[in-house]
């Protein structure tokens, strides 16, 4: 039996399979685009010669990808949200994969570094006033419950800094792994994040970075607040 044979019988046997493909053939030529409404369930029974129920699987699939959103009464639009569902499947691939705090650490500096490469090009001033806010909160929080609440907003801020979809994205996937999955890594960062003068410097120097638009200081903040990290791991 052919690839073609194949692929058409895997078609015959998951019929919603062709909504997919025609939803996603659509978007790749142009034709689809965010906001735009789709054919009603009925149309795309019979263009594809499948029934409604089908119709709806590949629907409720398409959504639950972030392809497109129903609204109540009024049929699906194409959304191309793909934040949630992204961050939820990363999560689990980093979780399933048992990604050890040293794999968890290491990828989170590559993407914070990426990040601060941008972040200081094209952080806007209102992000520039947040990472300062957020800084001065960290310094001035009295409890270690705190610390950690401020020190990780403050690099979500930096990465959302980059305006890099791919790299805000990423980030929020890596970060829901230690908050959502890995408690035990989340109480043992909170239990470090003790005030010292290295840590207190490399915040600092990493925002300050992102504030005056000098790359080098803000990597000098970078280097150093992972350095901390890593002679805390033990």
């Amino acid at each position: 039996m052919s690839a073609t044979e194949n692929h058409q019988d895997l078609k015959k046997e998951k019929p919603y399979q062709l909504v997919i493909d025609l939803i996603k053939g659509e978007i790749l030529k142009g034709r689809l685009k965010p906001g735009d409404r789709l054919q009603g369930e009925r149309e795309l029974a019979e263009q594809l010669g499948i029934s409604r129920g089908s119709v709806r699987e590949g629907l409720r699939i398409l959504e639950n990808m972030g392809v497109t959103a129903s609204r109540h009464g009024a049929g699906h639009y194409v959304s191309l949200n793909f934040d949630v569902p992204m961050t939820e499947m990363l999560s689990l691939i980093y979780t399933m994969k048992e990604m050890g705090r040293d794999d968890l650490n290491q990828f989170r500096y590559c993407l914070e570094r990426e990040a601060m490469h941008l972040a200081v090009v094209n952080a806007s001033e209102r992000q520039k006033i947040q990472i300062k806010a957020h800084l001065d909160a960290l310094l001035s929080a009295e409890t270690e419950k705190d610390r950690y609440e401020h020190d990780m907003a403050l690099h979500r801020t930096l990465i959302e800094a980059s305006r890099n979809d791919y790299l805000i994205t990423t980030y929020s996937a890596l970060t829901n792994v230690i908050e959502d999955y890995i408690p035990v890594l989340r109480g043992k960062i909170i239990e470090g994040m003790r005030s010292n003068d290295m840590l207190e410097s490399a915040h600092r120097l990493l925002v300050m970075g992102v504030v005056d638009s000098d790359l080098k200081m803000g990597l000098d903040g970078l280097n150093r607040h992972f350095e901390y990290i890593r002679q805390f791991k033990g």
